[in-house]
């Protein structure tokens, strides 16, 4: 009888294992999401990452402290928005370029579809396994 591996699929809603540290949108929870798979597989866990596709933004930031700008920013957040919370900077950035980044599921040339078809079928027959004594 052929043993299988158990499986485990680490799900991110935000944040990617491929993020350049110090960069835009990327951090504590960056580290924790490559590096927790990494122990799980030592242990002998097969692990599958799914991330949230996300984009890459090229473009110059300013920083606002004070002027109109700051003043008319503050103004919708407290008056629309209605939000308290203390807002010392806000950043505005001039995007110049977006590249879509996904997941290495995305890099077969598959549909959206297809790959979510191939998930679905890969855990449907993990969990098969594992209630029938595979695991």
């Amino acid at each position: 009888m052929k043993i299988m591996k158990k499986r485990i699929a680490f799900i991110s809603e935000h944040a990617s294992p491929l993020a350049t540290l110090g960069g835009v949108d990327s951090g504590g929870q960056n580290v924790y999401v490559a590096e927790l798979p990494k122990q799980l597989v030592k242990l002998g866990y097969n692990v599958d990452i799914f991330t949230r596709k996300g984009y890459r933004f090229k473009g110059i930031a300013t920083v606002f402290s004070k002027g109109q700008f700051f003043d008319e920013v503050i103004a919708f957040y407290r008056g629309v928005a209605g939000s308290k919370h203390t807002i010392k900077h806000i950043v505005s950035v001039n995007v110049h370029r977006v590249l879509e980044i996904t997941s290495p599921a995305y890099d077969t040339g598959l549909s959206e579809e297809e790959v979510k078809q191939r998930w679905t079928t890969y855990w449907s027959e993990a969990l098969q396994a594992f209630h029938h004594g595979g695991s």
